[in-house]
């Protein structure tokens, strides 16, 4: 989902939910140059989770994170840079709504829905 949360491609979202291989798939094909390490549309939780435990990591867990966040990061403009060192006071507002409404669709929602994930590893 990564591809079209971040991308702010919300026409997509459907199809991403009921078939992410085939975005993601879309996506790489389309790609030009070197990947980046720190895309994670290149990687699958399962997969995450193998490669932690075969690092020899005891427990490893992942947590989906980031369906609304970056969809109003994108369409607010709320990227920082030189010329917009700080968010206003609106901006934040937004951003922790953004969050918490994460927090509650990460409850509902299957963890393909969501752009991003989190691993949690424990020795």
């Amino acid at each position: 989902m990564s591809t079209v949360v971040e991308g702010s491609k919300a026409a997509a979202m459907p199809l991403a939910v009921l078939a992410p291989g085939f975005i993601n798939d879309i996506a790489r094909a389309r790609h030009k140059g070197q990947p980046s390490s720190t895309d994670l549309w290149m990687f699958e939780a399962e997969k995450i989770k193998q490669a932690a435990r075969q690092a020899g990591f005891a427990e490893a867990v992942t947590i989906p994170w980031g369906l609304m966040r970056p969809i109003v990061v994108q369409q607010r403009g709320l990227h920082l840079s030189e010329t917009k060192p700080a968010l206003s006071a609106e901006e934040v507002r937004r951003f922790r709504r953004a969050i918490r409404t994460d927090a509650l669709l990460n409850r509902m929602l299957p963890q393909r829905c969501f752009g991003s994930i989190c691993l949690l590893c424990r020795r």
